[in-house]
């Protein structure tokens, strides 16, 4: 009486075959879909903000390329030796110092604007990409002339300082 509802070892046995065939079946086909969409970066768009910072986040290193920690120690010194002989060890430190802190902030400055409207064009999608472009252009102006200030100090410390002082005026009328 019982025997009718069970089923007989061969057919128990095919239909766990099938089971395990189209389990392993799928579980292959999930693990090749993974890893494709991870081999792939994902398969979602970008959104507006994770463009934006990718585009506007390494500005940093535009900047090292100009104004590193090995530039300011070289140019401290090259200071110290223009100016250490008719000024005095003290003076000419105090001098390269502030043309160190100057040239400091002008990076700043230039890095923090120039993500800003990185960041205004492309997340907050304010202006034509004409004027970002124009922008940008100008920014790259200040950091070419940055590196020609740089240049300069080596030769005429003294004229590099006022020429550094306009670095400032360039860089505002960028934003």
């Amino acid at each position: 009486m019982f025997k009718s509802f069970l089923p007989s070892l061969p057919i128990l046995s095919r239909t766990l075959a099938r089971a395990l065939a189209r389990a392993t079946t799928c579980a292959m086909t999930c693990t090749m879909t993974c890893t494709m969409v991870l081999a792939c970066g994902g398969s979602q768009k970008p959104d507006a903000n994770s463009t934006a910072n990718d585009q506007c986040s390494d500005f940093e290193l535009d900047v090292k390329k100009v104004w590193s920690e090995e530039t300011k120690v070289k140019v401290q010194a090259d200071f110290m030796g223009q100016w250490g002989g008719t000024l005095g060890a003290d003076v000419a430190q105090q001098r390269a110092q502030s043309v160190g802190t100057s040239m400091d902030r002008i990076a700043q400055d230039w890095v923090m604007l120039r993500r800003s409207v990185c960041m205004d064009h492309y997340k907050r999608g304010l202006g034509t990409d004409a004027e970002y472009q124009a922008r940008v252009d100008c920014f790259n102006r200040v950091l070419s002339r940055q590196r020609m200030v740089l240049e300069q100090l080596n030769k005429d410390a003294d004229a590099a300082t006022t020429a550094m002082d306009g670095l400032n005026g360039e860089l505002d009328s960028c934003r």
